[in-house]
């Protein structure tokens, strides 16, 4: 698996998974998973964010890698099957939502079918920097707090590669630039005062590390950060730092119908099944 944007020829793609570069016609960000859908046909394609691959003046909602072919080179992936950008707190939250109904939570997420005559081959559901990844980790807002607070967690990005942090919230309300309220599932710090990620490094999964001999296993995807826009306070007596916004990965698939495919061995038997049933 590579960073497509260094690859700039036609025949580039030798091996596509998570950290590769996809874009529509005026946004561009990075794959985060290869899913399957759990309605209709079953299709295979991939995960990113809606505002990467639905751009509203662009009607068709193409995806390409690394880029679209009136930009420069591009491999066409697929249209945009389905997307969300906001839901209401009960309907995510359940019982654990506050009690205003005028509450949304930012569930930015798209799935992305690949197009039937897209060569399979060279897709990979390895991570690189990362390596193999295990299930979804499923929050369940029942346990203690200290099973997801503070703990490490890692994403590779189209823009900022592999980087380390921390999960310091979850279920954060935060005010957008026009004062309204909305919530966040995560709330990510880089390590070090580093940057978790960066522009184009939306959709990357946000991966919690393995411990105690377990695979990494998948959390959230990235859908904002303040790394371009500012820094944020976050503690009491020291200096402002980066922070990064991720929606809950589990609770993501679960509303768009989707289950993350994390087993190359896997990936090539249900592709070759959606083709039988074609």
């Amino acid at each position: 698996m590579f960073a497509a944007f260094l690859f700039p020829f036609p025949n580039f793609i030798s091996s596509l998974g998570c950290l590769c570069e996809v874009a529509s016609q005026e946004t561009y960000g990075t794959l985060g998973a290869i899913v399957r859908s759990l309605s209709g046909n079953r299709q295979v394609g991939f995960l990113t964010n809606r505002h990467v691959a639905v751009d509203l003046d662009y009607p068709n909602q193409k995806m390409f890698h690394p880029l679209p072919p009136t930009l420069g080179p591009g491999v066409y992936l697929g249209s945009v099957e389905r997307a969300t950008s906001f839901i209401r707190d009960d309907l995510w939250y359940g019982i654990f939502a506050g009690i205003n109904p005028e509450t949304f939570v930012r569930a930015d997420g798209a799935f992305i079918p690949f197009t039937d005559d897209f060569d399979m081959t060279s897709v990979t559901t390895s991570v690189k920097g990362i390596g193999e990844i295990g299930d979804v980790k499923i929050i369940d807002l029942q346990s203690p707090i200290s099973s997801l607070i503070g703990k490490q967690v890692t994403k590779v990005g189209r823009s900022s590669g592999l980087t380390t942090g921390t999960v310091l919230a979850y279920a954060l309300e935060y005010n957008d630039e026009k004062g309204i309220c909305f919530l966040t599932d995560f709330l990510v710090n880089g390590e070090n005062q580093q940057t978790f990620d960066l522009e184009g490094d939306s959709g990357s999964l946000i991966v919690l590390k393995g411990e105690n001999g377990e695979k990494p296993r998948p959390i959230g995807i990235i859908w904002g950060g303040t790394a371009n826009r500012g820094r944020l306070k976050l503690k009491v007596g020291q200096s402002p730092e980066n922070w990064t916004s991720g929606v809950d990965l589990g609770r993501l698939l679960n509303f768009l119908e989707l289950d993350i495919i994390t087993k190359d061995e896997a990936l090539k038997g249900l592709w070759s099944s959606a083709l039988d049933f074609c």
